[in-house]
């Protein structure tokens, strides 16, 4: 997938500006799919040139003007054949798990500071993913269809956290065992 999926799918909601599609990258959409701010202007600029999206100019008092970006029809059309389009399988890339395969170049101890410190980025995620649900999944079940499939991103993300966290006291077991 390229960012220019994700930018039309997060327009595919309501027209932007690139702030709040950055914003929304940093809030949400970022949690399964990076991008800075200087890459999204670069691919919302793309997308105008190539007619997918349209912008309104907002002038502001005192303030730079705002451009308030918009699917168009030959944007739509893209985000649905993209849509009907079979994803490819998620590439893994996990630098932790090189190490851990290349571990005896490392003692236990070198490698469970490591884990750990994954571990406690995990932590942080699974906490700011049960906020996210708290705040605005609160009753799923009442919740309009295109936001019960924003739940079930968010959903992934819990359950795939939570299988991390199991693995990581695995991990930590196993090179404990080892280290001992």
């Amino acid at each position: 997938m390229s960012l220019r999926y994700a930018i039309l799918a997060s327009l595919g909601n309501r027209a932007q500006t690139g702030y709040e599609i950055a914003r929304a990258f940093d809030r949400g959409v970022g949690y399964f799919w990076q991008a800075s701010h200087q890459q999204i202007y670069r691919e919302l600029g793309r997308l105008a040139e190539d007619g997918a999206v349209e912008f309104e100019t907002i002038d502001q008092a005192g303030k730079p003007a705002r451009k308030v970006y918009g699917l168009t029809a030959r944007g739509r059309d893209a985000l649905r054949a993209w849509m009907t389009t079979p994803a490819a399988p998620p590439v893994v890339k996990d630098e932790l798990l090189v190490r851990l395969y290349a571990g005896t170049h490392a003692g236990p101890g070198d490698l469970r500071a490591e884990v750990e410190r994954h571990q406690a980025a995990c932590v942080q995620r699974q906490a700011e993913y049960e906020a996210i649900e708290a705040r605005y999944f609160d009753d799923a079940d009442k919740l309009a269809p295109e936001l019960r499939l924003m739940h079930l991103t968010l959903r992934k993300g819990l359950l795939t956290n939570a299988a991390a966290l199991a693995w990581f006291e695995e991990a930590l077991a196993l090179l404990g065992e080892l280290d001992g």
